[in-house]
């Protein structure tokens, strides 16, 4: 359920333009995804949200 409401959160922010929290909200949904992967032991969902850590945390350094 946190993960869910972190995930929306960003998305929320991202709608509104508060970029600073869009970014934050988006990284600990992508953390807490990545636990609950590791808590089921499913390596896809660990492998995509790596991804996304990684395409987010380039985007952001970039800018």
């Amino acid at each position: 359920m946190g993960c869910d409401c972190h995930s929306i959160g960003g998305l929320w922010s991202d709608r509104f333009e508060y970029r600073s929290v869009e970014c934050f909200a988006f990284i600990i949904g992508i953390i807490l995804w990545f636990v609950v992967g590791v808590m089921w032991k499913d390596r896809a969902i660990m492998v995509v949200h790596i991804g996304a850590f990684t395409a987010i945390l380039t985007g952001y350094l970039n800018s």
